[in-house]
């Protein structure tokens, strides 16, 4: 009997805690550090810099081929600007255009103003994405944002690391050590049915 239960909490004591060492080692130890002259280091400490990089070119490469920063959005852009620009098109026709061209000015109707109103807005709202699009793409090469993200990612701390990840696992690493203890039972029974049926 005691050979069974042995044959059964073995595997599934080998199982559980092989789990939970290799889960361990993905965070720690957090400073490399030798232990009978092996070398000891987490996996994500040990490629944190790697890691953030890879991270740091994702992002800046969706915000390039996405973006062109999403922030310009060209259509809400324009609308948020749009009060302002007719302000400005409107200063320009009636007292600009008075002050630099008075004979034409006077020649000018309403309607003949009216329509150089509508083309000048027009021509605006023409410009305006393509000068918004062109400068989304030199404000990322001015920031550097690969450079900038991989900077942050490398300053945060290898505690808080472990902290957001097991935090954002919820409790999914138990659950895996109860799906290894599990495969360490079906081994267990496996290896009991080996010894006592077909021996």
């Amino acid at each position: 009997m005691t050979k069974i239960i042995l044959m059964l909490l073995v595997p599934v004591a080998a199982c559980w805690s092989l789990t939970s060492i290799v889960m361990f080692f993905i965070f720690r130890p957090y400073k490399m550090t030798l232990m009978a002259g092996v070398k000891l280091h987490g996996f994500l400490p040990a490629n944190r810099g790697k890691i953030g990089r890879e991270i740091a070119s994702y992002i800046a490469r969706s915000a390039e081929s996405a973006g062109r920063l999403k922030l310009f959005d060209s259509t809400s852009v324009i609308n948020a600007l749009r009060p302002e620009i007719e302000e400005h098109v409107d200063y320009f026709l009636k007292e600009k255009l008075k002050e630099a061209f008075p004979l034409m000015h006077q020649v000018m109707g309403e309607k003949t103003l009216e329509k150089f109103r509508v083309v000048f807005l027009e021509e605006v709202e023409s410009i305006l994405p393509v000068l918004l699009q062109k400068q989304s793409s030199e404000i990322l090469s001015k920031f550097e944002l690969e450079k900038m993200v991989a900077a942050k990612i490398s300053k945060i701390a290898e505690a808080d690391i472990e902290a957001s990840v097991l935090r954002a696992a919820g409790n999914y690493p138990e659950r895996l050590k109860i799906i290894a203890a599990g495969t360490g039972l079906i081994i267990g029974l496996l290896q009991i049915v080996i010894e006592y049926v077909y021996y």
